[in-house]
């Protein structure tokens, strides 16, 4: 499938909740010249957030390396293979900060978020744990993690900050026109066929206990008859208490899921024949089965179904493209704390 199939950019679950918290920061707070790693334009990276980011990313070095390299005491800073280990680590937390500080610079000109600084987004971090904190004794409903630490906060905040940058400039600079859809779906056609198809009349018989579980295996050996002769139509409005639906499925596109909840309905429902009525099986809590209505093998999904799809990736790749042209404006000049010097500190 192509790219537009992965929605690489799904809104956060907790986007609404954090636009408040990105709206009240402002960078006031004063860096220690000291401890400054990078400067990117006018904004300082402290040791604080470097350091941070090494230790997160460490263990992509680690296993690159044999046990015994690594716990040499200079492991970081002695050349294996022509390269010193902390070069490989520093390229890696270069790039992470520079992305977050130029999605940082664009939210600021863009009235997005005040300005902030490293400092004072942890500070944001430990208001947002204690309201969390606070919530759960009081018995309310949390959605998401109870408490952040540093690392999973701050990539919380940038992959939200990233995802208002995105909607907000596609909004006010990206008009994607129908014909630029079509033009992407008949050049990338090969995206969109797919090995096997199926429309499928699926039935979910759901139970709680023990009795009901019985109850519902007889109701769907009695269904699967049904299906057999009767029409799709009829069933639909003969059992208005059974979940019943008609599915389109191919190869492309199975409607698993995340979780790969429908991964044994895709696997029965790709081998069935036109006409085809499958044994009941039992998935979380219901008793399944289906009808195959329609079977295509080598087909297409039509360009009106995908239209929406495409015409989203199509506007996500324009504000990728503005990002990535806005990464290459920024300066970047070193500090008075090397990197080489908090990398080789760092503890196993």
């Amino acid at each position: 499938m192509g790219h537009y199939k992965k929605r690489p950019f799904p809104m956060a679950a907790g986007i609404f909740m954090i636009l408040a918290a990105i709206l009240v920061l402002s960078g006031c707070g004063k860096d220690n010249k000291k401890d400054i790693v990078f400067y990117f334009n006018e904004d300082s990276v402290t040791k604080d957030e470097y350091e941070m980011l090494a230790k997160e990313y460490s263990n992509q070095i680690y296993r690159k390396y044999s046990t015994e390299q690594v716990n040499q005491e200079d492991f970081w800073t002695k050349e294996i293979d022509g390269q010193k280990p902390y070069e490989l680590l520093d390229e890696i937390v270069t790039e992470k900060l520079l992305e977050n500080y130029n999605l940082k610079t664009i939210a600021v000109e863009e009235k997005i978020v005040k300005d902030y600084n490293y400092q004072e987004l942890m500070e944001q971090r430990d208001k947002e744990n204690q309201e969390k904190k606070k919530g759960v004794q009081e018995g309310d409903v949390i959605y998401g993690l109870t408490s952040f630490d540093d690392s999973a906060y701050y990539e919380y905040w940038y992959s939200n900050l990233e995802t208002q940058i995105k909607n907000q400039w596609i909004k006010e600079n990206v008009k994607v026109t129908r014909g630029e859809c079509q033009t992407y779906y008949d050049t990338h056609r090969e995206d969109f066929s797919y090995d096997i198809g199926v429309t499928v009349l699926y039935a979910e018989i759901g139970f709680s206990s023990e009795e009901e579980k019985e109850t519902a295996w007889k109701t769907a050996e009695v269904l699967g008859k049904e299906m057999k002769e009767e029409n799709p139509e009829k069933l639909l409005k003969k059992y208005p208490n059974i979940y019943l639906e008609k599915l389109e499925l191919n190869s492309l596109e199975t409607q698993e899921g995340k979780s790969g909840v429908y991964t044994q309905r895709w696997e029965i429902a790709s081998q069935l024949s036109n006409g085809q009525v499958c044994q009941p099986y039992e998935q979380t809590n219901s008793i399944c089965l289906m009808k195959c209505i329609k079977r295509i093998e080598n087909g297409s999904i039509e360009f009106e179904k995908m239209e929406s799809e495409i015409e989203r990736y199509l506007q996500m790749q324009e504000a990728e493209n503005y990002i990535n042209r806005e990464k290459e404006k920024i300066k970047v000049k070193k500090g008075t704390i090397s990197s080489e010097t908090i990398i080789s500190q760092l503890k196993k």
